[in-house]
């Protein structure tokens, strides 16, 4: 293991912090609630800079990594230099963490080190050395990319359609998607059956909203509303889709009609998007407007109604495949004191091309 060059943790509880800047982050716009904390993910304290490029990256376990930063790789590929253990006292509105390492390191003493948190957004946090009286602000960095679509295709011969919610997320090496929908399928006997499941890679790759079949086949239209979602949403989305996807395998379905169980399922990841932070408002149906829709259509038409119209209501969200980014890379920005000569350190090579599908199954 590489020893970390800077007595890390000298310069972590000394450097000093401008209160402004964080004032800016932890605040939640008029009428908005402040998103639960999650420390999950890489982040970048006062420390990280271009001659000390050391990241932290947070697992769900308890352990901290601390990485050295190459300018040829991915986060997920940076050396590991030291690891040690963390607790926060409450996860979701912490008031401090608590670092522990047995032998002690470059970046930590050896015994347990506290350090208390005086305020945190969704993408930044501000510690306290109470000791040394210094602050030190903690940035998250963006290493992946998270969305949502709600997506439906109808026939206008028949009363045949699919429907189905699709997670999609990028990491700099590929896409990987997971969908969850009803369609119809034909079993052994040759005769069509309609089922609520997983919805094969095959048919979510070719169904998209800019589909030139589409534009061409007068029988049949697909509609899209696709979201990019925040860390803590697509997590408590994809949440929803496990344990419908258990409760799947165990048969225990809330409800016996296929394509009822899938307006369920369509109507409660709507409840689970924009539940705070900073990004523009999602205007929902009303009860009466979903009601109407799910009275009045036939369940097929009636998922494709019920995204219609929420897309017409919020366009300013939806993503659609023109503005999708397939060949998104993680880019780490250090301080610009220390970058104007040289602009932004980040991945020197160009953008990889995605695996040969597009979309790969969500680990």
């Amino acid at each position: 293991m590489k020893r970390i060059g800077l007595l890390f943790w000298f310069i972590l509880i000394s450097l000093p912090v401008d209160d402004s800047v964080f004032a800016q982050a932890e605040t939640a716009p008029p009428g908005r609630k402040a998103c639960p904390f999650s420390i999950i993910g890489l982040w970048r304290s006062d420390v990280t800079t271009q001659s000390n490029p050391v990241f932290f990256s947070f697992s769900p376990n308890g352990w901290v990594t601390l990485l050295g930063y190459s300018a040829d790789r991915l986060p997920q590929d940076f050396e590991m230099l030291t690891e040690v253990t963390y607790q926060l006292d409450n996860p979701a509105k912490p008031k401090q963490i608590e670092f522990r390492t047995n032998r002690g390191n470059d970046a930590f003493p050896p015994g347990i080190t506290l350090l208390k948190i005086i305020g945190y957004g969704e993408d930044s946090f501000t510690t306290l050395d109470e000791l040394s009286e210094q602050k030190t602000l903690w940035r998250r960095e963006q290493t992946n990319r998270f969305f949502l679509s709600f997506i439906a295709r109808r026939s206008k011969l028949t009363a045949d359609g699919i429907a189905y919610v699709l997670w999609t997320s990028l990491d700099g090496r590929g896409v990987k998607s997971e969908a969850l929908g009803v369609q119809p399928i034909k079993d052994e006997t040759g005769k069509t059956q309609v089922v609520f499941g997983k919805i094969p890679p095959a048919i979510f790759e070719h169904i998209s909203e800019e589909n030139e079949k589409d534009r061409k086949d007068k029988n049949e239209e697909t509609v899209m509303m696709r979201f990019e979602l925040t860390r803590t949403e697509f997590a408590a989305t994809l949440q929803l889709f496990e344990i419908w996807e258990k409760q799947i395998k165990a048969e225990k379905l809330p409800i016996g009609n296929p394509y009822q169980n899938h307006l369920e399922f369509q109507s409660r990841a709507l409840e689970l998007l924009n539940p705070c932070g900073a990004k523009s408002k999602l205007i929902r149906l009303t009860q009466r407007e979903s009601d109407e829709i799910t009275t009045r259509q036939q369940h097929p038409q009636a998922a494709f109604e019920l995204i219609r119209r929420l897309k017409l209501k919020n366009p300013q969200l939806h993503v659609d495949d023109a503005m999708f980014p397939w060949g998104w890379r993680p880019m780490l920005q250090f301080p610009s004191q220390e970058s104007n000569s040289s602009g932004p350190l980040s991945a020197s090579r160009q953008p990889e091309s995605v695996s040969s599908s597009r979309f790969a199954k969500i680990q």
